[in-house]
């Protein structure tokens, strides 16, 4: 039992995310949906934009998840 969904979050990261790993995330969020990745791996937003109604982006997720991690490079 957690005591709040970020609780949930956070610890599911700690286990799911490896250092090397590339987490993409959705902004805005809640703030350890950037913090908690970003002290594991590298990190790549994809932002919601009023413009576009606050809808995902396919095309900016498939750049985001292609973009190649730096240890990698």
């Amino acid at each position: 039992m957690f005591a709040a969904a970020e609780e949930a979050l956070c610890l599911a990261m700690q286990v799911l995310l490896n250092p090397g790993d590339h987490a993409v995330v959705v902004t805005p969020n809640y703030q350890a949906a950037d913090t908690v990745p970003l002290s594991i791996c590298e990190v790549t937003g994809v932002a919601l934009r009023p413009e576009d109604n606050w809808a995902l982006s396919l095309e900016a997720l498939k750049a985001a998840c292609a973009r190649t991690p730096a240890w990698s490079r």
